[in-house]
């Protein structure tokens, strides 16, 4: 797994006393690790301005292509924000669901242009204390989801 500390500033942490602060550092995980499950036709594939040169595509669809992240790490019990890398060369507006521990979410993916051009979607989530956390992306009402070139969550 290609796991890389970030320096953030697009993630923020709004106390209740309305200052604002950078929410520090995220972990970052490669779609195409060989740490994480495809399956029903999901698959690597080559992706020129995505971060490896490589994304997993085919993610929903009638098979519903699936992709499960494992072993995704949090220092605490906390909710949290996971930026989704994608790419979406189509016209229109794709879905995914995102089951996160269990908990099931709708995750929007807007055009990006082509399918090499990488744009990112953010998930608000929550996350258990551990290395144990699942992250399973897969069809929303049997359409396909887009092209996942990498995650970061900040934990």
């Amino acid at each position: 797994m290609s796991v890389s500390a970030q320096n953030n500033e697009t993630a923020w942490v709004l106390p209740l006393d309305g200052t604002w602060s950078a929410a520090g550092d995220g972990t970052s995980y490669e779609a195409e690790s060989s740490d994480n499950t495809l399956s029903n036709g999901a698959k690597i594939i080559s992706c020129s301005g995505c971060s490896g040169g490589k994304s997993v595509g085919y993610i929903g669809g009638p098979d519903d292509g699936t992709i499960v992240v494992n072993n995704v790490a949090s220092d605490a019990s906390t909710d949290t924000t996971i930026r989704v890398q994608y790419a979406n060369g189509n016209n229109s507006q794709r879905y995914a669901n995102v089951t996160v521990n269990g908990q099931s979410h709708v995750l929007a993916f807007l055009p990006s242009g082509s399918g090499n051009t990488p744009f990112t979607s953010t998930l608000h989530t929550t996350l258990e204390k551990g290395d144990t956390n699942t992250i399973t992306f897969s069809a929303y009402e049997e359409g396909w989801g887009k092209f996942l070139s990498s995650f970061c969550t900040h934990a």
